[in-house]
């Protein structure tokens, strides 16, 4: 039962790390720094979801696109 737990605890943690990854690609587009980049992936891992949603709801209005 411990490795069926450590297994799913791994695999969700792939899961969040390949989520912020394709989504912070969009960033990268959009012309931001590799720092900010970096930040901005920091943060989301660390306070996954709150960082990370909030940039998916901030982002049009950092670069001006509404």
């Amino acid at each position: 039962m411990e490795v069926l737990y450590t297994a799913f605890l791994l695999l969700l943690l792939v899961l969040v790390v390949w989520v912020i990854m394709l989504h912070t690609a969009d960033a990268e587009r959009r012309g931001f720094s590799r720092l900010q980049v970096f930040l901005i992936r920091a943060g989301s891992f660390i306070f996954f979801p709150f960082g990370f949603f909030a940039y998916l709801i901030l982002r049009p209005s950092i670069k001006g696109d509404r």
